[in-house]
């Protein structure tokens, strides 16, 4: 073997012990992430993903990439994700009306945005969902996120006044 292949297999069994220590230290061991909750994502954003992964791995959530709102919408026949998380830039032109559906059923669509867009929050809050925002998008706004959906689902709506 030469020096890089040696280099690369003891990073990669660093990296794995001192996961295995955070799960032991914070969680009492490792944990199974395949007996979590779902959430469904949409996203063909690299660098989200990663802030997905990282997200799930802290909620203890099973992730699931799809390729479409649509497969998404389709999976929620069969399955009840914990959330719907949906990377705006992929750029479906009904989005809003996928997250009406998700609200309708139940379940928290959650848009990810890098920066933040006035217009495009109120069309979320209208549509009943979820913004998670920062530049750069960390993990723990998403589970910010996801947290808040949840604690709110629990509560009775608010009506709306109009004057």
């Amino acid at each position: 073997m030469n020096l890089a292949t040696v280099a690369r297999k003891q990073v990669e069994q660093a990296g794995r012990a001192l996961v295995n220590w955070f799960q032991r230290k914070c969680h009492g061991g490792p944990r199974d992430l395949s007996e979590g909750p779902e959430v469904f994502a949409v996203t063909n954003c690299y660098p989200t993903r990663i802030v997905l992964y990282a997200a799930a791995f802290q909620g203890g959530w099973k992730l699931h990439f799809m390729k479409s709102l649509r497969e998404a919408l389709e999976a929620t026949h069969s399955r009840r994700p914990k959330a719907v998380f949906y990377d705006h830039h992929v750029g479906d032109p009904v989005w809003d009306q996928y997250c009406t559906s998700f609200s309708h059923m139940g379940v928290p669509f959650v848009l990810l945005a890098h920066k933040t867009d006035d217009e495009t929050f109120l069309v979320v809050l209208a549509a009943g969902g979820y913004q998670a925002w920062g530049d750069p998008l960390t993990s723990e706004e998403v589970v910010k996120a996801v947290d808040f959906a949840s604690d709110m689902a629990g509560l009775a709506p608010v009506p709306v006044m109009q004057g």
